[in-house]
């Protein structure tokens, strides 16, 4: 293994935050369908739950131009995670606000560029102490 695998085995936060990072969600990231009818101004949302986490995401089409769309995206999360790691019971309670944009080309399906920042506040309990967390990431990814 890595150096980089064997720290994550080392630090249960990213260990339970790499979960978050499921193979179908960054496959999601790449690919995103603009639903049928949809016009310059439409919303839409959309709803998830999992491993403990609700999220609802609003969507908006904010421009089409020659086949190339721009989405504005405001995402919210809330839930608790519980996970056994290095034999203790580890319980997050999260919550989670965000918004970006992404680039989409209408007829591929293609994200060609996310921008996303998201704010996360909660606490995590462990061997009956508990942690406040409180998180920012900034993302921006090109696919080419």
């Amino acid at each position: 293994t890595s150096s980089e695998e064997e720290e994550m085995d080392k630090n249960p936060m990213a260990e339970i935050m790499g979960d978050t990072q499921s193979a179908e969600a960054t496959a999601g990231n790449a690919f995103f369908v603009i639903p049928a009818g949809k016009k310059t101004g439409d919303k839409w949302t959309d709803s998830t739950f999992e491993a403990g986490l609700k999220g609802i995401k609003t969507y908006e089409l904010k421009a089409i131009n020659n086949g190339v769309a721009t989405v504005g995206v405001i995402a919210t999360a809330k839930g608790i995670i519980n996970k056994e790691t290095q034999g203790m019971q580890l319980e997050m309670n999260m919550n989670s606000t965000g918004d970006g944009t992404m680039i989409v080309d209408t007829k591929s399906g293609l994200v060609k560029k996310n921008d996303f920042t998201s704010d996360v506040t909660g606490t995590l309990d462990v061997m009956g102490q508990s942690m406040p967390i409180t998180m920012k990431m900034v993302s921006s990814t090109v696919f080419e």
